[in-house]
């Protein structure tokens, strides 16, 4: 093990319970400091789209809670439209909810994400609707669009608000800087309000889950960073690893 054996993991508690057991098995000190937490959103634009759903080609979701907060408004007895998922665990959270995902991608980002949807069912003339956060970006909608859609319907069914006192937190357990620290990123916001919490943070080691994500850190000046082959605990633990190792990602 190196020095670098301290991980801080930066999403809500329940969300990261499997990932703490799977590293402090293998030895690593871990602390769940979130930098957001996640609101519902209750609005009669929700309510609208759930009574009108039979009215769309394709829900999509690209985060599991998105299918958390949005399909357990939906009425059965309406025509449900084919469900699109952009990974595993996003389909995991639609099957928990009682819906059977129609498709589910590779994980490798909202934009490849809709080129799969336009391969298998086609776009031309296609109404979607993409439950999401209130900060959801638009790279899917516009891919979309671009091979076709008739109608991309950004639904903001939660929100990610920011999460005050995060560097007093973590000053509460090191006093000697964040030399010893790998922090763990599942997001843009979560980077924004990262580099908007702390002082000095260019030189921290970091892990993303994604293409996005890492955008966001080296946007940011954070280049010591290595990025998740795929947005699961198995591969955010092998790219902590090769902190260890010296391994290029």
């Amino acid at each position: 093990m190196t020095k670098k054996q301290t991980i801080i993991l930066t999403r809500i508690y329940e969300d990261n319970l499997a990932l703490e057991q799977m590293l402090i098995k293998k030895g690593f000190v871990v602390k769940i400091i979130p930098l957001i937490k996640i609101t519902p959103i209750d609005n009669i634009q929700i309510e609208n789209a759930a009574k009108s759903i039979n009215e769309y080609d394709f829900i999509v979701f690209t985060s599991s809670k998105g299918a958390k907060h949005f399909l357990p408004r939906l009425d059965n007895s309406l025509k449900i439209p084919k469900i699109i998922c952009t990974y595993s665990k996003t389909a995991a959270a639609v099957a928990s909810c009682g819906f059977n995902p129609d498709f589910t991608g590779d994980g490798t980002g909202s934009f490849n994400l809709a080129g799969d949807i336009d391969n298998i069912y086609g776009l031309n003339g296609k109404k979607i609707l993409y439950p999401s956060s209130d900060i959801a970006k638009s790279s899917f909608k516009n891919r979309a669009v671009e091979l076709g859609a008739a109608k991309v319907e950004m639904l903001p069914v939660y929100q990610n608000i920011p999460v005050e006192g995060f560097s007093t937190k973590l000053s509460n357990f090191h006093q000697n800087g964040m030399d010893d620290f790998i922090f763990v990123f599942y997001s843009e916001s979560v980077v924004d309000n990262f580099v908007n919490s702390v002082d000095q943070y260019s030189n921290i080691n970091a892990v993303s889950i994604g293409k996005s994500t890492t955008s966001a850190l080296l946007k940011n000046g954070i280049l010591n960073c290595k990025e998740a082959e795929f947005p699961d605990n198995k591969h955010i633990v092998k790219a902590i690893e090769l902190f260890n190792t010296g391994g290029a990602v």
